[in-house]
């Protein structure tokens, strides 16, 4: 229901500060250190995604959200965007600053791995 209710909020407040386009989420991962979270439920990660991504399904952040640096650049993201929105309030609730997504994987021009 938290979730629910966080979606409704990011529709009618919106976190366009942190949205980027996949062209500027890899040029950030090639030149600098950031951390890659794919919030999709494990079986989707398997079946495809970015390099050097950590996968904490959305179900999980709140409860592993301490394993990440609030120092360093986050990256989030998902299968359309929905959930990796959702993750960035949660993460922004928490301190997290340097939050960002391009969205979905479905939005991804680039290598994906296995």
């Amino acid at each position: 229901m938290k979730y629910i209710i966080i979606c409704l909020l990011l529709l009618l407040v919106g976190c366009d500060k942190q949205n980027i386009s996949s062209e500027e989420a890899y040029k950030m991962m090639k030149n600098e250190d950031v951390v890659i979270i794919d919030v999709r439920e494990d079986f989707e990660y398997e079946g495809g995604h970015l390099e050097n991504s950590i996968n904490i399904p959305l179900d999980d952040l709140e409860e592993k959200i301490n394993e990440i640096d609030k120092d360093k650049k986050i990256i989030v993201y998902c299968l359309s965007g929905n959930r990796a929105q959702i993750a960035l309030e949660i993460l922004a609730e928490k301190g997290y600053n340097n939050i960002y997504t391009f969205g979905g994987i479905k939005d991804w021009n680039y290598e994906l791995y296995e």
